[in-house]
């Protein structure tokens, strides 16, 4: 979404990296950092309970952008986040974006615009927290969990995503997810492989999701 000219810029100035599955990015706590940009793969992001434990939160698709509060503010880090699948990842590191706004690039600018799409991403969360019935809040959080519909859903694979996951997010348990995927299935919105889902029907899994009735 950003300008050619700036779009070069970063593609050659900046690094590529590599994470397996499983492997940390970065841990709640950890000194503030630059920014990442996944190119493939998955991200998950873990929040902190006060007891310690860590919940996922939100799982980033290709296209997102991580990083971005600490790499304005200077803070720690707030999440831990974690491959969920082999991904490629751009970093910009903090200094590369000092230089990027030094260079007139109003690298600042657009970092606030990925603040505002990280705050519309906790809103999300918000509202479908909200939605009292289990089977509406676990589509809801499906799509939200499959890039809004933003992405090709169509290829054989489908998104990475284990009903465990699905459920923490949704906040109820793995057996309502389990009723709720054979559910949607079986209206033809969506398709289950192991650990793998794709959404077939993005308007009628909303629809059912965000429902008054």
């Amino acid at each position: 979404e950003q300008d050619e000219a700036f779009r070069h810029v970063v593609l050659a100035r900046s690094r590529r990296c590599q994470l397996d599955k499983g492997e940390p990015l970065f841990f709640a706590g950890d000194s503030a950092g630059g920014l990442y940009g996944i190119a493939s793969g998955s991200l998950g992001a873990y929040l902190q309970r006060p007891d310690g434990e860590p919940l996922l939160g939100h799982i980033h698709r290709p296209g997102a952008w991580l990083g971005e509060g600490p790499a304005v503010s200077g803070d720690r880090r707030s999440l831990s986040v974690v491959a969920m699948e082999s991904s490629e990842l751009l970093q910009i590191p903090r200094v590369l974006i000092n230089q990027l706004e030094a260079e007139g690039l109003g690298i600042q600018a657009r970092l606030a615009q990925l603040l505002w799409a990280g705050q519309k991403i906790a809103f999300g969360v918000i509202t479908e927290l909200l939605i009292p019935e289990a089977p509406r809040r676990v589509a809801a959080v499906l799509f939200r969990a499959t890039g809004y519909g933003e992405l090709d859903a169509g290829h054989a694979d489908g998104f990475a995503l284990t009903q465990t996951q699905l459920a923490q997010m949704a906040n109820c348990s793995r057996h309502m997810v389990n009723r709720t995927l054979s559910r949607l299935e079986q209206s033809g919105w969506i398709a289950v492989r192991y650990n793998r889902v794709r959404v077939l029907d993005a308007k009628a899994l909303t629809a059912f999701a965000y429902a008054a009735d």
